[in-house]
């Protein structure tokens, strides 16, 4: 039964994005089957996963709006660089996402759209991903139903952990469980360690959720920024950055708390 993995913040620009492909491809990398979901409508993760300019003929936004589309016809090989990623898979977004959930807002059990395609094909892999809109939409709200716990980057801006609080209010509203009780991990990302204002402030507002803090830190890298531009994993760009040793400690860590 895979473990599902939702890496979510209803923050903009914290690196949700790239933090799911290159996770999902490091688990890869490691032997693991990867399913990675886009759920989002700007569709960046399909852009570094997927052929570069390809429209894919089913996405996301079929599940969502359909409990009759089969899900096998949603799942593609992922690829980097024009190569096939082994044991990585993925089910793209399209820019009608985001008009698909407005219309299905009004739906009975709306919040299990998803899980009716999930569920069932979840046994076929180790691992699924879901890369999440910076937002409490209902694609959100899917992906967290699914889940089995949260990742939560938080970037080294002044305002990085604006809307976490209320972040934690709505998974645990969706899980119907305590925040207490959910099984949720923050890490910070873009970590410079030269800043040691905003580090030490950071740190601060955290300590109170210290138990859910990984130790690993993804440093701030022109690498990770390079990769994205060129539609291509860091481990596939540059094998030997630092920054890649960033990413293989946080699956460690992470596989070490499920």
């Amino acid at each position: 039964m895979a473990k599902i993995i939702s890496v979510t913040n209803q923050k903009g620009g914290c690196g949700k994005t790239t933090t799911t492909i290159n996770l999902s491809a490091i688990l890869a990398n490691a032997g693991y089957k990867v399913l990675a979901i886009d759920i989002d409508h700007q569709a960046d993760l399909t852009k570094v996963l997927g052929k570069e300019g390809h429209v894919y003929k089913y996405s996301s936004a079929d599940l969502i709006s359909s409990n009759n589309e089969s899900i096998n016809n949603c799942i593609y090989p992922a690829e980097t660089d024009g190569k096939i990623i082994e044991n990585l898979f993925f089910i793209p977004s399209h820019i009608t996402l985001s008009r698909v959930i407005e219309q299905s807002v009004m739906k009975a059990h709306k919040e299990k759209l998803l899980f009716k395609h999930i569920n069932p094909i979840s046994q076929e892999y180790d691992f699924i991903l879901f890369d999440c809109p910076p937002n409490l939409s209902l694609g959100f709200m899917n992906a967290v139903l699914l889940s089995d716990t949260f990742l939560i980057p938080v970037d080294g801006g002044k305002f990085a952990l604006d809307g976490l609080s209320d972040l934690l209010d709505a998974i645990s509203e969706v899980k119907e469980q305590k925040i207490d009780d959910l099984s949720y991990h923050v890490f910070r990302n873009e970590f410079a360690v030269n800043n040691k204002l905003i580090n030490e402030f950071i740190d601060d507002e955290l300590s109170n959720i210290s138990k859910h803090v990984l130790n690993t830190k993804i440093r701030r890298s022109e690498v990770i920024g390079q990769a994205s531009v060129t539609s291509q994993t860091i481990i596939n760009y540059s094998k030997k950055s630092p920054v890649v040793k960033d990413y293989q400690e946080l699956c460690d860590e992470l596989i070490s708390k499920l």
